[in-house]
């Protein structure tokens, strides 16, 4: 339960159980940091709403941290506390937060990227990109509904892309790209709430 007494989604259980089943996996060090970047769509949580129908880019991040040590020795609700109170900061005061500094101050500072494309691996992060309400499957280009839609090649270690499942009954496909030496380990205990 998270702090408004209600469960926690769907979303932020599975991405709080992938996030500790990957670190496992990887056999990180236990004072390390890691977070977990979820890209957080804006058009509903700015005020007035943004329609659907915009085209343009409305996407911030969210990125809740934490030692490996507490992710991994806390129960799934920590993890999926970091994820769900991340996530809520990113409302239509961050947003319009953002937008004015970058209409005003973006030429002043002395920006990073926060996202390196020469990077090859996330480790010991992981990237979250939740396409569960996109529609996917009502799409008809004159031939009926796709009989699947999957994610591009993307050769970046620690992606993880969640996707409503083509056999249609609610359930959910998580892609999830790791280093060869983690696969194993990572099939072993992703099925496991340990």
């Amino acid at each position: 339960m998270n702090g408004e007494n209600k469960p926690y989604s769907t979303f932020e259980s599975l991405v709080a159980h992938l996030w500790r089943v990957i670190t496992k996996a990887r056999s990180l060090s236990s004072h390390v940091t890691t977070h977990a970047r979820i890209s957080v769509n804006g058009r509903a949580r700015l005020n007035p709403r943004v329609p659907n129908e915009y085209s343009g880019n409305l996407v911030l991040w969210a990125l809740p941290r934490t030692k490996v040590k507490d992710l991994l020795r806390e129960p799934l609700p920590y993890a999926a506390k970091l994820i769900h109170d991340a996530v809520a900061k990113v409302n239509d005061n961050y947003f319009k937060s953002f937008i004015d500094f970058a209409n005003h101050k973006v030429v002043e500072e002395d920006l990073i990227p926060t996202a390196d494309a020469d990077k090859s691996t996330l480790f010991p992060n992981i990237d979250v990109d939740s396409w569960l309400r996109f529609q996917f499957y009502d799409l008809d280009f004159g031939e009926g509904c796709p009989y699947i839609f999957l994610p591009s090649y993307f050769p970046m270690e620690g992606l993880m892309f969640l996707l409503p499942s083509f056999i249609g009954d609610g359930s959910i496909d998580a892609f999830v790209t790791l280093l060869r030496d983690h696969l194993d380990s990572f099939k072993q205990i992703c099925y496991s709430l340990d």
